[in-house]
């Protein structure tokens, strides 16, 4: 005789993202953008995950970014870093979700414009990349990097 598996009529709340940030819902695609800006000065646990991360210790500096940023979600630099990682992880989406936020947070950040709007050409979505690209040009109207997004825009249509 076969014995059915239990099944449990209980939802759990997700502990992490569905995006795959690492993060939990709250402190990242579902943040409130009314809370106070994070503090960027010398916070020690950054210090701690920018040095594991440059020696090599992946794991170790995820670790630290995911927990700076459960405290302080907007911290560029944990963003940055826990971007970084997640790019190198193949990770796209909460990489890519993760650049949009620097980018909120930051929108005169050339080099993060420019990377996301390629990562949303690359995925389709040109109407929201075009708004970046745009930004980009903005930012810096003889970088030719800058141009060659806008120049994407032009081309599909």
């Amino acid at each position: 005789m076969a014995i059915a598996p239990r099944t449990t009529a209980t939802t759990k709340t997700p502990t992490t993202c569905s995006c795959g940030s690492g993060l939990r819902p709250d402190r990242c695609c579902t943040l409130d953008w009314t809370q106070p800006s994070a503090p960027q000065g010398d916070i020690p646990n950054f210090t701690l995950a920018q040095t594991a991360f440059n020696n090599g210790k992946t794991a170790e500096a995820e670790q630290f970014a995911v927990d700076l940023l459960e405290r302080f979600p907007l911290h560029l630099g944990a963003l940055d870093l826990l971007y970084q990682i997640r790019r190198a992880q193949s990770r796209m989406i909460a990489a890519q979700i993760l650049l949009a936020r620097i980018v909120r947070i930051a929108p005169n950040n050339l080099l993060a414009t420019q990377t996301l709007a390629l990562l949303l050409f690359g995925n389709g979505a040109f109407a929201e990349a075009e708004h970046h690209a745009r930004n980009a040009v903005r930012l810096s109207p003889t970088d030719p990097q800058s141009h060659k997004f806008d120049g994407h825009d032009h081309d599909r249509g």
